[in-house]
């Protein structure tokens, strides 16, 4: 057995599990009557969720994963797709580690699953590989394993890079993933990790996101990779975000996306109520059927 060691512990998130859990907590208290638990009753696929120091962006996470938590869904395996922020790696990369670890304990890798998409993706135009370069210091997928760890129970890990956020890579990718559904009859948990508006006000901010936002909740996959481009975006999980959708779309005739909860980092108790002129937007998303 080969094992990842967490990479932003104790940077992105405490290095202590009872510090993880403290941190959730209390994102949880302060969320508690605005988590919309109805949502949990939802045939669901999956969702979006920020990447971001958890004490920034908990109090949007935390809606996803909650209403996730108190689902009859029952996921055998996370499929954790996050975007390339170290240029290390394949585009499109499955971590050759079997097993992850973070302070909260280890999850194992879905190795069949692992398997399955190298195999299939073999000789096409968006290859997958097997190998730890683009994992070993990229947090936006690492962020993601301690809250799935905390809200659900027995599931193992598939945690997926892409260097590639291309439409075409994104549709090979949730072709790939809904074939296996069908072959396997196993329902996957797909979790887009993704950050939204970087480093402008929260005003110009709010204005890019709702553009963006619009072709997301009209699950128009094509029209917003058109938006990102077009208004260069700085979404970074653009690609993660368009196979969630497009997955969907695949796997039933009335797929929905339900917008959870958005902010920004000054909000964040962080800069104790300074007014922030450039922030990170953070938004968190529920995939599902209608």
């Amino acid at each position: 057995m080969s094992i990842r060691f967490p990479a932003v512990a104790g940077q992105f998130y405490p290095s202590e599990g009872r510090e993880i859990k403290k941190e959730i907590d209390g994102a949880l208290e302060r969320e508690k009557d605005r988590i919309d638990l109805s949502l949990a009753r939802k045939r669901i696929f999956g969702g979006v969720s920020p990447h971001a120091g958890y004490v920034f962006c908990l109090r949007e996470a935390v809606h996803l994963f909650k209403i996730l938590s108190l689902s009859g869904e029952k996921w055998a395996t996370a499929v954790v797709l996050n975007p390339n922020h170290t240029g290390r790696g394949r585009p499109l990369s499955i971590d050759l580690n079997t097993r992850w670890m973070t302070p909260l304990g280890g999850t194992d890798i879905d190795e069949d699953l692992a398997d399955y998409l190298i195999r299939e993706s073999e000789g096409s135009d968006h290859p997958l590989y097997r190998e730890s370069q683009a994992h070993k210091r990229e947090h936006a997928g690492e962020v993601i394993l301690p809250l799935l760890q905390y809200f659900l129970s027995r599931f193992s890990l598939l945690p997926l890079c892409m260097g590639d956020s291309s439409y075409g890579a994104a549709a090979f990718l949730a072709e790939l993933l809904s074939r296996r559904r069908a072959v396997s009859g196993s329902e996957p948990l797909i979790i887009a990790s993704s950050d939204f508006t970087h480093y402008e006000s929260p005003s110009l901010g709010k204005t890019l996101d709702d553009y963006a936002l619009e072709a997301i909740l009209n699950l128009d996959t094509r029209g917003f990779y058109r938006r990102v481009g077009e208004k260069r975006l700085s979404i970074c999980g653009s690609g993660p975000i368009m196979v969630l959708l497009e997955y969907a779309k695949r796997v039933t005739s009335r797929p929905a996306v339900t917008l959870l909860r958005r902010g920004h980092s000054g909000e964040s108790d962080y800069f104790e109520g300074q007014e922030q002129d450039r922030v990170v937007d953070y938004v968190s998303l529920l995939v599902h059927e209608e």
